[in-house]
């Protein structure tokens, strides 16, 4: 086992995955409680574009116990991929906050809301997770408002922006977020107001000095 393993090992480092995935299928039919190897085999698979293997692969997982965060995050990924969309809003919904996965399964699940015009439920799961951490309070907002503009409802963004600061007067991601959406709807005062906000909070802050820049060049003529 341990040198099919080893070799398996080795035929990833030299990227011939396809072989290495039938080598760790070897290794599943000897031990198929051994759920570190289906990992394993499950990201070759991934990498390979087999999710018609990785589907069930990851949901033995799940039923498993074992890589959950790991595991309903890509299931969540290939059932978007496919259209599944109000599956893979529950599976992202499981990713817990100690995962390197959690802020981005956040930014899908306002996503895949908005997307399905669930806006109460998309502010709901907001202001569940806000109310409950105040680094997330700052940047739920900011995804919320991200989705809504994506899917082309700035005034329910705005909303959630003006809202927000209204807590977080000086946070510079919110402020950005709202200077780009006032630049959108040709508000180039609000733009200014916004970002020159951000500039006396942090004066090197090259995004906002950039913006400002390029909004007074192209929308004014105080050049």
């Amino acid at each position: 086992r341990l040198l099919r393993y080893s070799f398996a090992q080795l035929l990833v480092q030299n990227n011939k995955l396809a072989e290495a995935a039938a080598e760790f299928e070897a290794l599943m039919q000897r031990e198929p409680q051994d759920f570190e190897t289906l990992y394993s085999l499950v990201l070759l698979n991934l990498e390979l574009e087999a999710y018609d293997k990785t589907e069930p692969q990851l949901r033995t997982l799940i039923n498993a116990g074992h890589r959950l965060n790991e595991a309903h995050y890509y299931l969540a990924i290939i059932l978007e991929s496919r259209g599944d969309l109000a599956e893979a809003l529950t599976h992202y919904q499981q990713i817990s906050r100690q995962s390197n996965a959690f802020l981005a399964a956040q930014r899908q699940i306002m996503r895949i809301m908005v997307q399905l015009q669930q806006f109460d439920e998309a502010r709901e799961w907001s202001v569940q997770l806000a109310g409950s951490d105040e680094r997330l309070a700052q940047v739920m907002p900011a995804l919320e408002a991200e989705a809504l503009v994506n899917e082309g409802h700035e005034d329910r963004a705005g909303a959630v922006l003006n809202q927000a600061l209204t807590t977080f007067p000086d946070n510079i991601d919110l402020l950005f977020a709202r200077a780009l959406l006032s630049e959108r709807a040709g508000d180039m005062a609000g733009v200014e107001k916004d970002l020159r906000h951000i500039i006396a909070l942090s004066p090197d802050d090259a995004r906002a000095l950039n913006h400002l820049g390029y909004a007074l060049t192209v929308r004014t003529d105080r050049y």
